[in-house]
């Protein structure tokens, strides 16, 4: 991974000679260093539950009749585990995983690994912003000596000014 490919808010997109992403159509990539990334939800246009990651029906009514809905690039920390035991390459123990509400829905929450904060910094209630990061290393490039990276979404802390 080259530094030109880093803005604010992490990777700008996905090289896929380098990168696997963590899972197709889930995060809108910026398309300037200074733009954030959105997670990408699936909105009812009949009831307006927000589903994430997106879905076909909606969970709430089972209307078909959905939409792409970016989901805001700030959320609060509603509560959080630390990890300690190791189990995916890559990935370093101990880290926070937090779960996430978003202001898009009130019922929303969504899971992620934290990012820059040790975790006993972690606080319920602190707010957080979406960053694009590596979630772990590609389980088969171990095999072949072609390690690529798992590319997602993570949380940070917003840092106040």
């Amino acid at each position: 991974m080259t530094e030109e490919n880093y803005g604010l808010y992490g990777k700008m997109s996905l090289n896929e000679a380098e990168d696997i992403p963590l899972r197709k159509g889930i995060i809108r990539f910026p398309s300037t260093t200074e733009e954030p990334p959105n997670l990408i939800a699936s909105r009812c246009k009949l009831c307006g539950d927000i589903s994430f990651p997106p879905k076909l029906l909606c969970g709430k009514c089972e209307s078909d009749d959905m939409e792409e809905h970016f989901l805001n690039n700030r959320a609060t920390v509603y509560t959080y585990t630390v990890i300690y035991q190791g189990g995916l390459p890559g990935v370093d123990v101990p880290y926070a995983l937090a779960i996430v509400k978003f202001s898009d829905d009130d019922e929303l929450l969504v899971a992620g690994q934290m990012t820059g904060i040790d975790p006993e910094d972690v606080k319920i209630g602190m707010e957080v912003e979406t960053v694009i990061d590596t979630v772990r290393l590609g389980l088969m490039g171990l095999l072949s000596g072609h390690i690529r990276s798992v590319l997602g979404y993570k949380f940070r802390p917003v840092k106040n000014s």
